[in-house]
């Protein structure tokens, strides 16, 4: 298919062909019969300068014929009677084509000369590129290298001998002068990786230790994506290393830390519930001793405030065992009603002194689970001393049990604060609490819906919160396995919270 420009460049050549023939024949009164081809031979120039090669060819052949049949005798004919006229035809032909040569080899140049500048620009740029890869590998403690799997040779950059504490000159170039450096302990599973890659074609990842030469030992993260021929066999590897040294350290100090705390939860837990016994004595020995209405309110609140301290003490022991994995339960067969009772039971003092009302709604047919009798009955009590806590003096708590799908699935509603959207995944993180104003605070530490979460799983369920916002209440919806037909007695170890 003919392009729009060949068009124009042909058309041209014809175009410019007739002009040089109007012309001539404009000119004849002036020039006679002499200079028969030099319009003829200036739109071949023009052509050559304008349209290229192939043009200039068909501007030499149509000015022959328009000079043969026009400007030469015999005229209005085809054929020459003067040998001078076939002379100058053949210097007007020969002409034409240097003319068309030269302007070709010119065009040649000019696209040859577009090319390289545009090549050494191309590499300017490259060469840019590259000083500002390297000076962002630098900045960055980052080094880059190539690992030919097929003649196991390596090749890396600066940037790397530095990670790898390597004087210059002392590049480690292949796979077995890389293990070398790499600390004894890790070296195994260095080379399992690097063996699996050349193997089968897998990419690396992983964070290992090396030892510089001084004797210290740095950490490095190192990436490589493989690189695999048509058929399918590994052929190289690229990738990079970054030093992570800081990093490792801060995470090592950070579980160091998780652990002093841990320890001092436990003891401050320890700590504080070692002096309730003998409050409790003593609260018992006053109630068998008075009996005027003073001393007896005075026992009742001293009674309830040291149930409220027993409960945070243990909570906070607990949290402390769930974390370190410490705790366990036994799995029996229990009825539902009666975990609900206990709950009840326990959290009744909070409820009632709060005002609140409760509403039970459970099915016509108790419902049994597999699990530890004390530690549902903890779970629940959790979540409905969490709904007295946070909902204004003669509030609404509604326990709902419903069965769907093989699951017991019980709800805790209460009319309260409410619950922020971003707060609802959060809020059975260790220590999240909604609400921590003042007029608010009930001695809660933010652990009891941690325990919960940990507890419903140990237990094979789900616990999830949901709330239409603040000062709309919240829903705690709690889904766990029915009994099996045959009851299991089991142990379960705890996953730690968080």
């Amino acid at each position: 298919m003919v392009s729009k420009r060949d068009l124009t460049r042909y058309g041209g050549a014809v175009g410019g062909v007739a002009l040089a023939v109007m012309a001539r024949i404009a000119l004849s009164p002036v020039l006679g019969d002499a200079y028969p081809l030099m319009t003829l031979f200036f739109a071949v120039v023009a052509t050559a300068v304008l349209a290229g090669f192939g043009p200039t060819l068909v501007a030499i052949v149509l000015g022959l014929i328009a000079a043969d049949y026009l400007f030469l005798p015999p005229f209005n004919a085809f054929g020459l009677v003067r040998p001078q006229d076939a002379i100058g035809l053949g210097v007007f032909v020969a002409l034409g084509l240097m003319t068309a040569t030269l302007s070709r080899r010119a065009a040649q140049s000019r696209h040859l000369a577009g090319e390289v500048a545009e090549r050494r620009q191309a590499e300017a740029q490259l060469q840019e590129n590259r000083e500002r890869l390297q000076a962002a590998l630098t900045a960055s403690g980052t080094g880059t290298f190539r690992w030919d799997i097929r003649t196991n040779t390596l090749d890396w950059d600066e940037s790397l001998d530095r990670l790898f504490g390597l004087p210059p000159g002392r590049t480690a170039r292949s796979l077995d002068q890389f293990v070398s450096l790499v600390y004894p302990d890790d070296r195994a599973e260095v080379v399992r990786r690097c063996e699996r890659c050349a193997a089968e074609g897998a990419d690396f990842a992983m964070d290992f230790r090396v030892i510089w030469p001084d004797g210290s030992l740095h950490w490095l993260a190192d990436r490589g994506q493989t690189h695999l021929a048509p058929d399918g066999r590994p052929l190289y590897m690229t990738g990079a290393c970054v030093d992570i040294t800081d990093r490792k350290h801060m995470e090592e100090a950070l579980r160091e830390e998780d652990r002093r705390k841990d320890n001092f939860i436990a003891t401050l837990a320890h700590e504080l519930r070692n002096p309730l016994a003998p409050v409790r004595n003593a609260v018992q020995v006053l109630n068998m001793t008075g009996d005027d209405q003073t001393s007896r309110k005075a026992r009742e609140i001293l009674e309830r405030q040291v149930g409220q301290m027993t409960r945070l003490v243990d909570d906070l022991l607990d949290v402390s065992r769930i974390r370190q994995g410490k705790i366990s339960m036994r799995r029996e067969r229990v009825g539902l009603r009666s975990v609900i009772q206990m709950a009840v039971e326990t959290c009744r003092p909070q409820i009632e002194g709060a005002g609140h009302e409760l509403k039970i709604e459970l099915p016509p047919d108790d419902l049994e689970l597999e699990g530890d009798p004390a530690r549902l009955a903890q779970v629940l009590s959790n979540l409905l001393s969490n709904a007295a806590k946070y909902m204004d003096h003669g509030g609404s708590i509604r326990l709902s049990v419903t069965e769907e799908g093989g699951q017991a699935v019980i709800r805790v509603e209460d009319r309260g604060v409410g619950i922020p959207a971003d707060l609802l995944e959060r809020v059975f993180d260790p220590f999240v609490q909604v609400d921590r104003s003042l007029h608010r605070s009930q001695g809660g530490l933010g652990i009891g819906l941690a325990l919960v979460r940990s507890l419903v799983a140990m237990q094979g369920g789900t616990v999830e919160a949901c709330s239409e916002g603040p000062g709309q209440g919240s829903a705690f919806v709690v889904r766990l396995p029915l009994a099996s037909p045959v009851p299991a007695v089991a142990a379960v170890t705890a996953t730690p919270l968080g």
